[in-house]
């Protein structure tokens, strides 16, 4: 069962995680997986994407930041966290405004 959480972590393509589970199962399946392997850096990175596209911004920063720390060539995870970066400042200058 452990082995297969972890699996299946790292076969999930985290644009279309959202399609396959809804937000919440998706969640309580990364964060399961997490407990089992804190230092799975795919895991961070797919995590961060699901709270992106769920409008959870702060920790989708902080799963970005994790997944880059465990591994900062991740695929598609710097871009990623350079669009919510970039989101993020936008929405900081219309508070400012």
């Amino acid at each position: 069962m452990i082995s297969e959480i972890i699996n299946r972590s790292f076969q999930i393509n985290p644009l279309h995680v959202h399609f396959v589970f809804n937000m919440k199962e998706s969640e309580g399946f990364f964060l399961n997986a997490l407990k089992i392997n804190p230092s799975a850096a795919s895991c961070h990175g797919n995590l961060a994407v699901l709270y992106h596209r769920w409008g959870k911004l702060d920790l989708a920063k902080k799963h970005y930041e994790m997944s880059l720390k465990l591994d900062p060539n991740a695929p598609g995870t710097k871009e990623n966290y350079n669009m919510l970066r970039r989101k993020l400042e936008q929405q900081q200058r219309k508070t400012i405004v």
